[in-house]
């Protein structure tokens, strides 16, 4: 739909119709009265002064003029070819195409439901990690031990060896309740509450003695992953359930978008998104990452006047969890909307214009009016019409030789 146009080098070769050739065209049809025959040069002499008087005005008034058009912010801009070479410069024709209604909306990035484990102390006690140089964001195999709980040093004693004394007290009172119970001398419900705290106790022990090592009960990653938080720190308490660290497999991700509720009526229209992340200038694009809409709020979240629309897509590699990001809604579009590159545009004390091409060498700068933008192209209102051809790339270049070529004036003798 779009063809992108380069800058010709090869019409460096022919030099055509550069800026300031067409200032002059108008040179051969003034001349022509040197053509009259040598009698008639007494008779006119004072006329032909007269004119050649008014023609030297007229072209010192040609030459002031084209001058200011050099400087002037709207006129006409001299680029050579090796200019366009040296600065990259592309262009695009303008054409009429789709183009998508837009929402502008603020999101965070978030792990994906199940691409994430939170890992807790097993036992109450104190917190040494396995590596001194165990930092947030470093890769995690499946079954690498993160940290030791100890309780060798607490009051209540060593959680190791409390659950197994407690083990065979259980399973003792279990084992002597088992005759006794057949022959009718307890009765049932003994029996069951003695079987129940030997259960509870031998799975209680089970869990910690095929962790327990000589630094504490060892904590371990159920995936292959990446540290994505600590959340104590070495020597620090922690009770049973405590969590210590999240391992995360980055690979699902998720943008949570809070949209404004004016804008609820439109959300079900919602098809994809882009946006940026603030700490990179590139653009992602749901649609390009294998992502898709995962779900359309149907209410305004409690204290915060918006509603949440969330994607899911896959990790390109470097998108950090907990991370926000500038987002583009992508709703229904509209057809036979002309729209451009962002980066075709320049502003200048809050007005937009772009630089039109209108010969090999030659540019004008274009006063335009926005509408809407999604982060890769923006919508034009007014100033261009289809067939333009707009510099994409290279523009700051152009309008840096805006303010420092000026169209050269030309003498004339007569």
């Amino acid at each position: 739909m779009r063809k992108i146009f380069f800058v010709s080098l090869l019409a460096c070769a022919y030099s055509l119709t550069s800026c300031h050739n067409r200032a002059h065209d108008h040179e051969g049809a003034e001349h022509n009265h040197e053509m009259h025959d040598d009698h008639d040069e007494d008779h006119h002499d004072e006329e032909e002064e007269d004119e050649h008087d008014h023609m030297g005005h007229h072209h010192d008034d040609d030459d002031h003029d084209h001058a200011k058009k050099g400087n002037h912010p709207d006129g006409e801009i001299a680029f050579t070819c090796e200019q366009a070479k040296e600065a990259g410069l592309k262009t695009e024709t303008v054409t009429m195409g789709q183009f998508a209604q837009v929402i502008k909306a603020s999101g965070k990035i978030i792990s994906a439901s199940g691409d994430e484990v939170t890992l807790v102390a097993p036992v109450s006690g104190v917190v040494s990690f396995s590596d001194g140089s165990l930092a947030e964001g470093k890769s995690i195999a499946n079954g690498q031990t993160i940290a030791y709980v100890s309780s060798q040093n607490m009051a209540e004693g060593d959680v190791s060896a409390r659950l197994k004394a407690e083990l065979s007290a259980a399973t003792a009172e279990y084992e002597r309740l088992k005759p006794l119970v057949e022959d009718k001398i307890v009765t049932q419900k003994e029996f069951e509450e003695a079987r129940l705290r030997y259960e509870q106790a031998k799975n209680g022990y089970n869990a910690v003695a095929q962790k327990s090592t000589g630094r504490g009960i060892a904590i371990t990653s159920s995936m292959k992953g990446y540290l994505k938080n600590l959340l104590v720190g070495a020597g620090e308490y922690v009770e049973v359930g405590r969590p210590i660290a999240v391992i995360s497999k980055n690979q699902k991700m998720q943008l949570r978008v809070d949209v404004s509720e004016r804008y609820f009526r439109e959300l079900g229209s919602v098809r994809s998104a882009n946006f940026k992340l603030t700490y990179d200038e590139r653009l992602y694009k749901v649609a390009e990452m294998g992502g898709r809409l995962v779900s359309v709020g149907k209410s305004s979240m409690e204290n915060s006047g918006s509603v949440p629309v969330t994607f899911e897509f896959n990790n390109v590699g470097n998108i950090v969890s907990g991370a926000f990001a500038e987002v583009f809604l992508l709703l229904n579009p509209n057809d036979k909307v002309i729209s451009i590159p962002v980066s075709a545009l320049a502003e200048s004390q809050g007005i937009f214009f772009v630089y039109v091409q209108h010969e090999s060498e030659c540019f004008v700068r274009r006063e335009v009016k926005l509408g809407q933008n999604n982060g890769e192209r923006v919508e034009i209102l007014s100033g261009l019409s289809e067939g333009d051809r707009v510099v994409t790339d290279g523009s700051t270049q152009v309008r840096l030789a805006s303010n420092s070529t000026a169209i050269p004036a030309h003498n004339h003798n007569h």
